[in-house]
């Protein structure tokens, strides 16, 4: 009677064993094939009070014994463990180099912060926000809101390209209908207010034709239910006229209000000026020449702008864009701290880190050579 009892046991830790994944274990603890004996009527869990199923699975974490310390000493061997020190190491020192570069960002003063994308201000022709050592923080919105206006109406055409552009391949999708109706809705809506716009005469007109040239568009490529290249391109060569007068206005408008402001805040500093920053928050299509690079141009001189005008890609807050200007100033002063300036191969280390070029690229020129050259 007790053999066919274990023998029961038995026949049921093979059934469990083998449906949570463990190796069955056959006559004298050797584990019989994966899937040997499957019932997947038992799915209980271990019952602890089963000396046979403790037996086997204690046995089975016996002979993972070694994997599973090699998962918990996961530092490896001596060779291993060195490279995790070093990367320790290094992660600890960039660590504090991010804390030292946001609180250098924090404390540069003068600062004048040049935002076209400040929250609840997008668009509207510059935000400029000046930071001064006595905490004092000045923010100036001088643009005419007309600014706005003129260049919502002309984004229009571009706007435009969203909906129907990426069906130009292949006219008869209709995907592109209900979003640009959608668009339309916001389109008609401006019509309707058009007439009480408070624009000038000549602008309040140059905006209803616009409109109505855009809303004409889409009524004409739905009912055609087909998004085509030629009637895009017809429409655009028909509105851009107004457009390129829209840009010329705003521009004007921008630099009759801020150019002043920027006088007035270059008076107000007086010798401090000289050491003002200009930290412009930016993306990669319009980081090179923009319109608030050329006004700061009126007011300073040329090597100002080349020292003190910094641009922060990517940067959508003001914190954002100071931890940038940390890390540029900070580098800048890193970089004559070890290399200096004296000698002319070090002291290009030094235009490396006070520049967009990366510090590895100077020792990357001659490697690269010297690989290609191996090939031919």
């Amino acid at each position: 009677m007790f053999k066919a009892i274990l023998s029961k046991n038995v026949i049921n830790q093979t059934r469990f064993m083998a449906t949570r994944g463990f190796a069955a274990r056959g006559p004298g603890g050797v584990a019989s094939q994966p899937g040997a004996n499957l019932d997947h009527s038992d799915r209980t869990l271990i019952d602890q009070r089963d000396p046979v199923q403790m037996r086997n699975f204690l046995e089975d974490l016996k002979e993972d014994y070694p994997n599973l310390l090699r998962h918990a000493a996961w530092r490896g061997d001596a060779k291993a463990n060195f490279k995790f020190a070093m990367r320790d190491v290094n992660s600890y020192l960039r660590d504090n180099y991010k804390q030292l570069m946001h609180d250098v960002g924090v404390n540069i003063f003068p600062l004048l912060y040049l935002n076209d994308a400040d929250p609840g201000e997008i668009g509207t022709g510059t935000t400029l926000t000046l930071y001064t050592e006595d905490g004092v923080v000045h923010r100036y919105v001088p643009t005419d809101k007309t600014y706005e206006t003129l260049k919502d109406l002309s984004h229009q055409v571009f706007g435009l390209f969203t909906y129907v552009g990426p069906y130009f391949q292949a006219p008869n999708s209709i995907g592109w209908v209900g979003p640009l109706k959608g668009f339309q809705e916001k389109v008609q809506a401006a019509l309707f207010s058009a007439g009480s716009s408070g624009l000038s005469p000549d602008l309040q007109e140059r905006a209803l034709r616009m409109l109505n040239q855009v809303n004409d568009y889409i009524n004409l490529v739905v009912n055609k239910q087909r998004a085509e290249l030629g009637d895009y391109q017809d429409f655009c060569k028909k509105i851009t006229p107004d457009v390129e007068y829209n840009m010329k206005l705003a521009t004007k408008y921008q630099a009759e209000a801020i150019v002043p402001l920027l006088e007035e805040i270059r008076a107000k500093l007086g010798k401090e000026w000289e050491q003002t920053y200009f930290l412009l928050p930016t993306v990669w299509p319009v980081a090179g020449i923009n319109i608030r690079i050329q006004l700061l141009e009126t007011v300073t001189t040329e090597r100002h702008i080349r020292t003190h005008l910094i641009t922060a890609e990517n940067a959508f807050t003001a914190d954002e864009a100071r931890k940038t200007l940390g890390r540029v100033v900070g580098d800048r002063a890193l970089a004559q701290v070890v290399f200096g300036t004296e000698d002319p191969e070090l002291a290009k280390h030094v235009y490396a880190l006070s520049s967009p070029e990366d510090l590895m690229s100077g020792f990357a020129d001659e490697s690269i050579k010297q690989f290609l050259a191996t090939r031919y």
